[in-house]
């Protein structure tokens, strides 16, 4: 193929013209098996299984590991809340902000990350049960003072910033538990503050990012025997199909009709 061809201008001759002999380009596509099951049950599995491969196909974020899970939870708090501490700590060193932060975004964006992690590892029916079992646990094994203060953690924090937009404080008969969320003050963190008439816990913000951040790496060292893989992805579909049929579901289901 070195050498050198050399194009003369020269009469083509008669030319025949050829019918078109391809297939349409819809015949190209490659189509799935057309082939005839009688059974009832094997025509639900059949299209159950080609549903799955759709669905599967077009997921994104999807992990293959259970140290893959963690990592990517862990990533995403680095990226998003480490980035945002980095900017508030830089801010306060040149004089921005010196006696704020922003204290209720940070606990909104953590609070569900640590329930997300507890989710993956416990798997209860009740993320707020998990939400407890991981900060008595996992976040005790990083830091000591997270055990005897889970529930009322969880009760504090998690539902009142994720459904309100107001921080709440616990009552039982005549006693009153309360909080205080403070910004780089990790020593104190968890202990509790002498008030008049209300207990209050003290919650440093900072701190938590650390314990979830460690509570991560520790995950990751650890077997789960898959589960954890399974129930991450688990996440990334939302099968209306095989939910019961609540009002929303009905709506959402006649939108995606109209689409």
């Amino acid at each position: 193929m070195k050498k050198k061809i050399t194009y003369t201008d020269e009469p083509l001759g008669d030319i025949q013209v050829v019918e078109d002999f391809l297939p349409p380009p819809e015949q190209f596509i490659f189509k799935e098996d057309e082939s005839k099951v009688t059974d009832d049950k094997c025509v639900e599995r059949e299209l159950a299984k080609r549903r799955s491969r759709k669905v599967k196909a077009m997921r994104p974020g999807e992990v293959k590991s259970d140290k893959q899970a963690f990592s990517q939870i862990l990533r995403r708090l680095e990226d998003d809340v480490g980035t945002i501490l980095q900017l508030v700590s830089k801010g306060k060193k040149v004089g921005h902000f010196p006696a704020t932060a922003p204290f209720w975004a940070l606990l909104r964006m953590m609070f569900p990350i640590a329930e997300a992690v507890g989710d993956l590892i416990y798997r209860d029916n009740s993320t707020v049960q998990n939400l407890q079992s991981v900060l008595e646990n996992e976040f005790e094994a990083v830091r000591s003072g997270y055990r005897g203060k889970a529930a009322i953690l969880t009760l504090l924090f998690r539902h009142s910033l994720t459904h309100t937009d107001e921080l709440r404080r616990l009552v039982i008969g005549q006693r009153e538990v309360g909080w205080s969320v403070s910004w780089s003050e990790q020593t104190s963190h968890l202990s509790l503050l002498n008030v008049p008439g209300i207990d209050v816990i003290r919650f440093d913000t900072t701190a938590f990012y650390e314990d979830l951040v460690a509570v991560c790496h520790s995950a990751m060292g650890k077997p789960w025997n898959n589960q954890v893989m399974k129930r991450y992805n688990g996440w990334l579909t939302f099968d209306l199909d095989q939910k019961g049929k609540t009002r929303i579901i009905k709506s959402a289901i006649a939108e995606l009709t109209n689409l």
